[in-house]
C-alpha cells in the first residue's frame, strides 16, 4: 500500500471552504466524526415506526390506473425542467433567503468516533471506455455486480464471478427493447440470487416504448441468465427499482411524483399506487430501507422546479416536505441535476439528500422528525467539485449507510479523484477521505459494514474499502 495520511476531523463545523486533502490511491485515511445526538432517537432499529398514527400503509394509496399525468413531450434536454404544478397542501413552504454555506443550524454537537478507510487495490471490471453512471450490488457470497450506461443507447453489465470479471452487453435498442435512449441503470439483488435492473427507455431520438424496463438476471452468482420482464406504465419517467427482502419475489418500480408499480420474476404484478412525493419531473430517486422482520421504509427524493422546492418523503409520513428552495438554488430545475438519497444505518426512518448546484455539492438531513437544514441555507459537502462526474448529467452524488448513525457519501472532486465523507443524522460531516482516481462512483454497504465501491477511470474499476472504527 502507498504512503499513508491521516485527515483530522472538523467536528462540528460544516466549512464553506472545505478542504480536500489528496493521497496516492492506496493511502489509508482515517476520517473522525460526531456521533448522533440523544435527543434524535438514533440507535439500534427496533422495527417500531417513529409514529404509530402514521404507520398503516401512510400515503401508498392505491391509484388503481397508475398515474393519470399524461407524459410529457420527452424534450428532456430543455435545460427548465418540467412544468408541473406546485407542492401539495402540507408540504413545508419554500423559504426564501442567502444560503450560508457553513451554517451549522439544527446540527448537534457530540462525542467523535473515527473512521479508518483501508481501500484495496483497484480491479479492472472491464475494458470498455465511455462507461457512465453506474451502479453497484453484492450477490449473496459477497461479489460485486455493475451495471453501468455508455452514450446512452447502450447499457453493459459486470459480473465478478468465481473465476474473475466478465463484461458484457447488457440492453440496446431492439424489437423486445425498442428505445433509442437505454439508461441511467439501476441494479439490486435479493436472497435468491437473483438481479432486479431497471433502466430509462427514452424516445427522444427514436423508437416506440418509454418508460422503466425491468429485467431479472437469475442466478446471477454462478451463471447469470437475463430476463425481460417489461416495461413499467409507459410514458415518459424516469425512476429506479427497490427490493425488500420482507416481499422476496418482488420489485417496486418508482417513477415520477411517487407513483409506483410491483413486478414479479413474471413480470408486472398488478399492484399499483403512489407515494406523492411532489412534482418531480424526471428527477427523482427511491430506496427501500429493510427493517427485520417487516416491511421496509420507502424512501424518495425529488429536486424542485419552477415554483416547486426539492421535496423528500418516507412511508412513515403523511406529506412530503421541502428540502431545497427552488428560488435559493434555481440550477437545480434543470434536467440534468438529479438528487442523491442515501439511507440511515441506524434509524430507518432518516434520510440524507445531496445535490449539485454551481459550484458546490449541498447538503440536507431528515432526522426522522424534521429537516435539520434551512431549505435556503444548505451547507456544502464539497464548495467546488468537479463540474463532471457525479453531481451533473443527470448523476447525482452516491450514497451507502454507515456501519453505526449516518451514512457515507461519495463524489467526484475538482482534483478528479473521488472522495467519500460521513454525514450523521444530525448533519455534523466529518473530513473528505480521498480514495481513488476516477469519477460517476456508486458504492454499497455490505453486512460487515465495509464499501464496495465501482468508478470509471478509463474502464469500469471496482475497489472494496475496508471501514474501521478506532
Amino acid at each position: 500500500m502507498g504512503s499513508s495520511l491521516r485527515v483530522l476531523l472538523g467536528v462540528a463545523v460544516i466549512a464553506a471552504a472545505a478542504s480536500v486533502t489528496g493521497c496516492d490511491d492506496d493511502a489509508v485515511s482515517t476520517v473522525t466524526d460526531a456521533v448522533a445526538a440523544a435527543d434524535k432517537g438514533v440507535g439500534v432499529d427496533t422495527g417500531a415506526p417513529h409514529d404509530a398514527a402514521t404507520a398503516a400503509d401512510n400515503g401508498l394509496e392505491d391509484a388503481g390506473v397508475g398515474d393519470a399525468q399524461a407524459p410529457d413531450s420527452g424534450a428532456d434536454d430543455a435545460g427548465g425542467g418540467d412544468s408541473g404544478a406546485g407542492p401539495d397542501a402540507g408540504v413545508e413552504p419554500d423559504a426564501g433567503g442567502t444560503p450560508d454555506a457553513g451554517s451549522d443550524a439544527g446540527a448537534d454537537a457530540g462525542a467523535p468516533v473515527a473512521y479508518t478507510f483501508n481501500p484495496g487495490p483497484e480491479e479492472a471490471a472491464g475494458s470498455t471506455t465511455g462507461m457512465s453512471r453506474p451502479s453497484l450490488a453484492l450477490d449473496r457470497e459477497g461479489r460485486p455486480h455493475i451495471v453501468a450506461d455508455k452514450d446512452l443507447p447502450l447499457v453493459y453489465i459486470f459480473h465478478k464471478l468465481q473465476g474473475g470479471w466478465t463484461e458484457e452487453m447488457f440492453a440496446q435498442q431492439t424489437p423486445e427493447t425498442d428505445a433509442a435512449r437505454i439508461f441511467l441503470p439501476h441494479i439490486e439483488i435479493d436472497s435468491s440470487d437473483r438481479g432486479w435492473i431497471s433502466a430509462w427507455l427514452g424516445i427522444k431520438d427514436g423508437g416506440t416504448m418509454a418508460g422503466q424496463g425491468v429485467w431479472l438476471v437469475e442466478n446471477i452468482s454462478t451463471a447469470p441468465a437475463k430476463k425481460w420482464l417489461g416495461l413499467e406504465n409507459s410514458g415518459y419517467k424516469n425512476g429506479n427499482l427497490s427490493t425488500d427482502p420482507s416481499e422476496p419475489d418482488r420489485a417496486v418500480v418508482m417513477t415520477r411524483e411517487g407513483t409506483w408499480q410491483k413486478f414479479g420474476p413474471s413480470g408486472a404484478t398488478g399492484e399499483k399506487g403512489k407515494m406523492d412525493v411532489g412534482p418531480s419531473g424526471e428527477k427523482i430517486r427511491f430506496l427501500i430501507r429493510v427493517r427485520t422482520g417487516q416491511t421496509g421504509v420507502w424512501h424518495a427524493v425529488m429536486s424542485g422546479y419552477g415554483e416547486s422546492p426539492a421535496m423528500y418523503r418516507n412511508s412513515l409520513m403523511t406529506a412530503p416536505v421541502a428540502w431545497a428552495s427552488q428560488t435559493v438554488y434555481p440550477e437545480m430545475g434543470g434536467d440534468m441535476i438529479h438528487p442523491g438519497l442515501g439511507l440511515d444505518g441506524a434509524d430507518p426512518a432518516a434520510g440524507f439528500m445531496a445535490i449539485r448546484y454551481n459550484p458546490g455539492l449541498l447538503l440536507n438531513v431528515w432526522d426522522g422528525a424534521r429537516m435539520v437544514f434551512d431549505p435556503a441555507a444548505l451547507p456544502f459537502i464539497d464548495p467546488a467539485p468537479s463540474s463532471d462526474g457525479n453531481g451533473t448529467d443527470r448523476f447525482p452524488a452516491q450514497w451507502a449507510p454507515a456501519p453505526g448513525p449516518g451514512a457515507f457519501v461519495c463524489w467526484t472532486g475538482s482534483d478528479k479523484k473521488i472522495h467519500i465523507r460521513h454525514v450523521l443524522p444530525t448533519g455534523v460531516m466529518g473530513d473528505p477521505a480521498v480514495i481513488a482516481s476516477g469519477s460517476n462512483c456508486t458504492m454499497v454497504a455490505d453486512a460487515e459494514g465495509n464499501l464496495h465501491l465501482a468508478y470509471v477511470s478509463g474502464g469500469m474499476r471496482y475497489r472494496k474499502i475496508t471501514v474501521k472504527t478506532d
